[in-house]
């Protein structure tokens, strides 16, 4: 607040991170100059299909679900920088008072695995191969996996299950 006398004046009024505005004004008996000032950054928000995917915004690391995020209003990079997913890139500019929201959706590296399972003779154990609760099917067998699968178990009848977490 700033008092100033009657009579035609430039004024400017500012506030960090909003634009400066500023105009010559006539005020009058007692007159009150009130602006709204627009915002000089954008509000961004960013999610991931599936969720928890390694994300960047202009290369430093983010984490989603990210919601009303300040950024410059400039040009920017989303990626998807994640080992077990490939590379997806959005490019855009956040404009003034912009509220730019997007899902990246990832799609997941293939790999492929193949099981052995052998008694403590050094035998062959016909077993059944499963991933996250998901059958693949028998051992000896090569099945086809996301890169970074989760939990592999096998279970061979009379022998015993086995538990592995491949992440």
């Amino acid at each position: 607040k700033k008092r100033v006398g009657l009579g035609r004046h430039q004024v400017a009024m500012s506030l960090e991170n909003y634009v400066t505005k500023t105009e010559r004004v006539t005020l009058q008996n007692k007159g009150k100059v009130v602006w709204s000032l627009q915002e000089d950054f954008a509000l961004l928000s960013v999610r991931t299909q599936p969720a928890g995917v390694k994300v960047t915004l202009d290369g430093s690391p983010i984490r989603t679900p990210l919601q009303s995020h300040r950024i410059s209003a400039s040009d920017h990079l989303l990626r998807i920088d994640d080992a077990c997913y490939h590379p997806v890139a959005k490019e855009f500019t956040g404009e003034r008072g912009g509220r730019p929201s997007y899902t990246l959706e990832a799609k997941a590296r293939k790999a492929a695995i193949q099981v052995l399972a052998k008694d403590e003779n050094d035998n062959d154990l016909d077993g059944t191969v499963s991933l996250n609760g998901r059958e693949l099917g028998d051992t000896f067998e090569t099945h086809a996996v996301d890169l970074c699968p989760g939990t592999l178990t096998v279970e061979s009848g009379g022998y015993g299950r086995w538990t592995i977490d491949l992440t």
